[in-house]
């Protein structure tokens, strides 16, 4: 199954991705926040984010986690 990239710049993701996954935003920013300390990246760490809700450490390309399975 092929993936499509919905973020991958700097900044707050979470206004346009909470949307394009149908997450509400506050639950989205706490999976972020979840998913990047468990990996040890600090909240400034740029990730890319997938329209299935997977999350890569833009540094390392490293899959950390799912957006949809910590919501």
């Amino acid at each position: 199954m092929s993936r499509r990239i919905i973020w991958d710049r700097s900044g707050n993701p979470i206004p346009f991705v909470s949307q394009a996954l149908k997450i509400d935003p506050y639950r989205c920013a706490d999976a972020l926040h979840t998913i990047k300390q468990a990996a040890g990246l600090s909240p400034k760490d740029d990730t890319v984010i997938y329209d299935n809700g997977d999350v890569t450490d833009k540094l390392s390309g490293d899959e950390i986690g799912n957006l949809h399975d910590e919501h």
